[in-house]
């Protein structure tokens, strides 16, 4: 009988101290949220006897508590305590979202308290045309399509091999196509209203008139937040990708170029390549592009035969 009550002891003492080795998550918040993105940032006061393995967020449209059954995403650094960020994409609009963040230790599973959020409402361009969809926001005074135009144009347009892979990727255009892709009451914006934005985004007007890259805030609040959409280079800065918070919307994405000379697409995953309406010379044209290892907007010339994403504007 003694040992019995001695051997009942030690047990309830193990499962207490594991219980009190389990990660500790004191905070769950939701920040930047738009139409189809946001950032949940959890915080770990204590790692536990055992330290953490694994830490991210789960979430669900439809479980109003997810477990890592439901869809889910590490943080970039699986260890340690203090705040993690998660950028979350390809949301639904006008969805409430019910989410948790989770540490696994050897101990086992912790989750912090369930959050939900909804987000926004968004209203969509119909191309009569062909019937697609583009999802459209205001950024200061210009109305934007918030995804690559997907139009199969006649006059120049191709569509890359796993462009599917990428939600709102779109088909790339020569320069030429482009200034007559758009549909009716659209266009393709000029140099000077990728300058617009740029400067209403926080851009000095003196360093919007610059080449190369000007203003990392510009790229922050442009860029759609996924670590595994950007991953085309094996060192994707994810410090960087970290500052990305897409709070227009706009939500840039990384669909490449196409050079018809040698027949090559290239840096899908990685640069969103987009043509502005401004020639430059007779083969060339002022150009925009964003890139996974760095938060600013280039600003340059490129080869009108080239293959770029394109963005319409109101």
């Amino acid at each position: 009988m003694l040992w019995s009550s001695v051997f009942t002891a030690m047990l309830w003492v193990s499962g207490c101290k594991k219980e009190e080795s389990l990660p500790v998550i004191s905070s769950t918040t939701v920040r930047y949220i738009t139409h189809s993105s946001a950032i949940v940032a959890g915080t770990i006061t204590d790692e536990g006897k055992w330290g953490v393995l694994e830490k991210g967020v789960c979430w669900s449209s439809t479980n109003p508590e997810p477990t890592l059954a439901d869809s889910k995403k590490n943080s970039d650094s699986q260890t340690g305590t203090g705040e993690f960020q998660i950028p979350l994409a390809f949301l639904a609009p006008r969805t409430t979202y019910y989410i948790r963040t989770f540490a696994r230790s050897d101990a086992g599973m912790s989750y912090g308290k369930v959050q939900q959020f909804t987000t926004r409402d968004v209203q969509y361009l119909t191309d009569a045309r062909d019937g697609q969809q583009y999802p459209v926001v205001a950024i200061g005074t210009q109305t934007w399509m918030a995804a690559n135009l997907n139009f199969d144009s006649p006059a120049g347009s191709v569509s890359h091999p796993d462009g599917v892979q990428i939600p709102g990727a779109g088909r790339l255009y020569t320069w030429a196509a482009a200034c007559q892709a758009c549909p009716s009451g659209w266009r393709l914006p000029s140099d000077q209203d990728w300058k617009l934005l740029e400067t209403t985004l926080g851009l000095d007007a003196r360093d919007a008139e610059l080449t190369g890259g000007r203003g990392i805030m510009v790229g922050q609040r442009v860029k759609t937040p996924d670590y595994d959409l950007w991953s085309g280079y094996p060192g994707l800065d994810k410090v960087l990708m970290n500052q990305v918070t897409n709070d227009t919307g706009l939500s840039i994405v990384p669909g490449g170029s196409y050079d018809p000379q040698t027949n090559a697409f290239s840096a899908f995953r990685t640069t969103g390549f987009y043509w502005s309406f401004t020639a430059e010379a007779s083969d060339k044209a002022w150009m925009r592009s964003f890139t996974d290892n760095s938060n600013t907007a280039f600003r340059g010339v490129v080869k009108k035969d080239t293959y770029f994403s394109v963005r319409c504007l109101k």
